[in-house]
């Protein structure tokens, strides 16, 4: 399908390759006069005929295939899904000393089990850890070099420090053959005077949740009600006093987004205190108790239409905060074939599984361990889909089973609207679709060919519009010079 965006460049996108060329006019003209005529004429510029020729004879300008064969994981695939992790986050604690408004296991959330203030034992951490160990040492594993993130979560996991202590301290122990570990933890920062002597003995990349001043960090309080914006700004200024160059290395800091929130003034005020930017984080708005719904919407702002707002005083905001660069990163995952995740892929057969959906590949990006001993494939997946469990006696993790429970679940929605849909760019989550247990599983980014090819249109156009935007992502992707 051509495609001509609003400066008048023409592009093809192409169904049967997943490409998108930019085309010269007279190769578009090519193109037009074998889709008016049924054949080409040759009595056109020869350079281009020759070019359009040689295009298709690779495969290009040829329909898109439904393809009848549903995609399905085999329990191997899951095993080396495993083997290649290089993400473990333990959840050491259910207890938190905040009680954040929108907290994603507050009030106003169906998706999470009742806290309890459980806190996670060394016994369980290990087992995983030993479990795991025999996996990366196995010739399944082919991420030779990667360095394994160990990262602790909670509630705020530095209540349970003797835990991490604990845990850096055996994974010290491991003898692991092709990786290292490295360690990272989400805090809210009210306790990292106490502990960030032994952070920064192990250089822990830290993410402290921080919405910005004290206007902007009014959802973020003690269980007391009182307000905790002045201990954890005390607690980053104690940091960068005592570490400097490990304050402006490792820390960053995660702005949830909301009501009291704005882009300028949290940035703002990040780049004049820290003189670092600030991760936005969005309110998850799935899974919000239907009689919360209401009450929710006090606390919520939507981030794109305040974007446009605040562009329009200042235009280097939006190319600041724009959602172009993922958009353009999807466009270059979906739409090319120079981009690779990893050197393997240039080395090894590596087999590609592209399942229907955006669904994560079961544990090959995290493996998540609750404090019950519960595993899950990450944290923004709820207790119902357990896919293995830490006993006393061992790692429970039946592969077979969690092939199968994916399968099934592909078989649903495929048949139910994958089959037919055409956007390529899908990234929603099976887990996120509805209730899965039941038939209600629908995804909301379902495109008919026109509706993909007129958002692929209004990207072309905010590309060519932002050319610095997309400049600076290229700039960031790391090349291979052969």
């Amino acid at each position: 399908m051509i495609l001509t965006s609003k400066a008048n460049n023409h592009y093809y996108l192409d169904y049967g390759k997943k490409n998108l060329l930019l085309l010269h006019p007279k190769l578009k003209e090519q193109i037009q006069e074998e889709g008016n005529n049924g054949e080409t004429n040759n009595n056109q510029d020869d350079y281009y005929f020759r070019k359009y020729s040689l295009l298709k004879e690779n495969g290009y300008f040829t329909q898109k295939q439904n393809n009848s064969e549903v995609f399905h994981y085999s329990s191997e695939d899951i095993k080396k899904a495993v083997a290649n992790s290089t993400h473990v986050v333990f959840e050491v604690t259910e207890r938190c000393n905040l009680k954040c408004k929108y907290c994603g296991y507050g009030e106003y959330y169906e998706t999470h089990g009742e806290r309890f203030n459980k806190e996670m034992t060394f016994e369980k951490a290990k087992l995983l850890l030993d479990y795991l160990y025999q996996y990366w040492n196995s010739p399944d594993n082919l991420s030779y070099g990667k360095k394994i993130i160990i990262s602790f979560y909670g509630g705020e996991p530095l209540l349970n420090f003797h835990l991490i202590q604990q845990v850096v301290n055996y994974s010290q122990q491991l003898n692991l053959k092709k990786n290292t570990f490295t360690y990272s933890m989400t805090t809210n920062g009210t306790l990292l005077d106490k502990y960030i002597d032994f952070l920064y003995a192990w250089n822990f990349s830290l993410f402290v949740s921080l919405d910005g001043n004290d206007k902007h960090n009014a959802y973020r309080v003690y269980k007391n009600g009182k307000e905790s914006f002045s201990k954890i700004h005390n607690n980053l200024l104690i940091v960068r006093e005592k570490y400097p160059l490990y304050f402006e290395k490792k820390i960053q800091f995660n702005s949830v987004f909301h009501k009291k929130s704005s882009f300028l003034e949290v940035s703002s005020f990040f780049k004049s205190m820290f003189n670092k930017p600030a991760q936005f984080l969005m309110l998850n708005t799935f899974g919000i108790i239907e009689d919360k719904k209401e009450k929710f919407k006090e606390i919520y702002k939507n981030p794109y239409q305040t974007l446009d707002v605040e562009s329009e005083c200042k235009p280097e905001v939006k190319d600041q905060f724009s959602p172009i660069k993922s958009k353009v990163f999807t466009l270059m995952q979906y739409h090319s074939n120079n981009l690779f995740y990893e050197f393997n892929e240039l080395r090894y057969p590596i087999k590609q599984l592209f399942p229907p959906t955006g669904t994560c590949i079961p544990f090959q990006k995290k493996i998540y361990l609750c404090p019950d001993g519960t595993i899950l494939p990450c944290e923004k997946v709820g207790p119902d889909f357990t896919m293995g469990k830490v006993m006393d006696t061992g790692v429970s993790i039946d592969f077979d089973k969690i092939a199968l429970f994916y399968n099934q679940l592909f078989d649903d929605i495929y048949e139910k609207q994958c089959r037919t849909c055409e956007n390529y760019f899908c990234k929603s989550c099976i887990f996120t679709m509805g209730n899965t247990n039941n038939s209600t599983i629908s995804c909301n980014k379902y495109l008919v060919r026109k509706g993909f090819s007129n958002y692929v249109r209004n990207l072309i156009d905010e590309c060519e519009e932002s050319p610095n935007i997309v400049y600076e992502l290229s700039q960031n992707f790391k090349t291979l010079d052969l």
